[in-house]
């Protein structure tokens, strides 16, 4: 046991004395009353007679390792010396300051819902303060929205964002109990209605006529067959808006009900299309007065966008598919300055990005204009200013009661936002409730009784 323990100290001392001083290795040793190798005995130790007198030993030996390491302990910090698996400083920048890491009206749409985590930096401060650069990738331009952090409300997004908010306060119209709702003129007398789905059975939809002052009139309802989300657009062109539902069960169909003149609806007409979500969109891509209805494919890959033409008769035929990055949000609206329906996709995922299509007008779209936003679950396009640009309008997670309205600029691309402070909802959609040539927005409250608030541009 002591000739364990002398090679114990010598090891140790050894160790110490390559850091600092080699004699002080040789001097633990010594204070630990253990011999060094060179007084080492050449000869074996003698065994010890009992187990008692080992066990002594052995904890002799086992006292000097620990005070050893104890000694080396103490010399290495008073020396400065970095011992192996100390942790290095803090990196500072040029300040000195320890550095921080890098941080990564006649169109209608309806969505498959959306999630999205934490709160989004939704308030914006003025142009000094937000804009980063227009970057490229691919042949993509994107435009990033500002990360600022203040709390005021009717914030501008500077530069060529809005001015001001754009959206007055809310009127409120009490409605029945409704799933799902957008807006189109059933009636056509060039205001946009309101449609809702009605909750429970049996399966119908509700016309609530607006009176062109932000409100509605007494509701219209109607028995459908059953069905899974719709959208409202002009398919069959006679000037009054139609109801698209998705049908429920197989096969993967729409069913259209036209309009009427007394808010009513009448049909179907069936269409039966490739697997497909109830995110659609309505609009005319090819100026020939119908609607025509845009679908995707409900997770196939790769992502892609269905284009189905409007016949008169209320029926739908295919055109052609478009590649799109993935997504989870689809509208369609006159994004990029020119005479042609333009394609919007969103993923609401990190990062947050915007993709406008431009069309070519024959059903085709060209490479994607990309923006990057701040987080959302919900969206829907229109023009909110009248400058023929359409604007993007989104939620903030997290603040139920905030709209993000993006403004829409020239090329496809949209604006830092201006933040409108409402009341909390659980559903928003777009469109020109009071006939004045700018769109406005219509959101389910929570609570009770059923509602929605209309906010009017101004």
């Amino acid at each position: 046991m002591e000739k364990i323990g002398a090679r114990i100290g010598a090891r140790i001392g050894a160790r110490i004395g390559a850091k600092v001083d080699a004699n002080i290795g040789a001097k633990i040793a010594m204070a630990a009353g253990l011999p060094t190798p060179e007084d080492e005995p050449r000869t074996a130790p003698a065994r010890p007679r009992d187990r008692a007198t080992a066990r002594r030993r052995l904890t002799a030996s086992l006292a000097a390792l620990a005070l050893a390491s104890c000694a080396e302990l103490v010399i290495t910090t008073s020396t400065g010396i970095e011992t192996e698996g100390s942790p290095g400083a803090p990196a500072t920048d040029s300040t000195g300051t320890p550095g921080t890491p890098a941080t990564a009206s006649d169109v209608g749409t309806s969505e498959g819902t959306g999630s999205a985590t934490g709160d989004a930096d939704t308030d914006t401060g003025d142009s000094s303060s937000t804009s980063a650069g227009p970057m490229t990738s691919d042949g993509a331009t994107t435009t990033s929205a500002p990360d600022t952090n203040t709390d005021t409300t009717d914030t501008t997004g500077g530069g060529d964002g809005f001015d001001t908010d754009p959206l007055d306060d809310p009127l409120t119209t009490e409605i029945f109990t409704f799933e799902g709702m957008d807006l189109g003129d059933i009636d056509g007398d060039g205001d946009a209605d309101l449609i809702v789905g009605g909750a429970g059975f049996p399966p119908r939809v509700s016309v609530y006529p607006a009176l062109g002052d932000g409100s509605f009139g007494a509701a219209v309802t109607t028995e459908i067959a059953s069905f899974e989300g719709f959208v409202v657009g002009d398919v069959t062109g006679d000037g009054r808006a139609d109801i698209i539902a998705r049908g429920a069960g197989f096969p993967p169909r729409v069913e259209l009900y036209r309009g009427l003149a007394g808010l009513g609806v009448s049909g179907p007409v069936t269409t039966e299309l490739n697997n497909f979500s109830p995110a659609m969109a309505v609009a005319d891509y090819d100026g020939d007065g119908r609607g025509d209805l845009f679908t995707d494919t409900d997770g196939g890959f790769p992502p892609r966008v269905i284009t189905y033409r409007g016949l008169m008769t209320g029926a739908l035929q295919k055109t052609s598919e478009t590649e799109v990055w993935t997504f989870a949000h689809l509208a369609v609206g006159w994004h990029d300055g020119d005479a042609h329906l333009d394609l919007l996709t969103a993923d609401d995922t990190p990062p947050q990005i915007v993709n406008v299509w431009p069309g070519a007008g024959d059903g085709s779209f060209g490479a994607a204009v990309e923006t990057q936003v701040f987080n959302f679950s919900m969206l829907d396009t229109g023009d909110l200013d009248g400058d023929g640009l359409w604007d993007l309008v989104t939620d903030v997670p997290g603040n139920e009661w905030r709209i993000q309205l993006y403004r829409g600029l020239p090329g496809g691309q949209f604006a830092a936002p201006v933040v409108h402070e409402g009341f909390s909802f659980l559903a928003l959609t777009v469109g020109d409730v009071n006939g004045d040539g700018k769109a406005d927005v219509v959101t389910q409250p929570t609570g009770s009784p059923p509602r929605v608030d209309v906010y009017l541009s101004k």
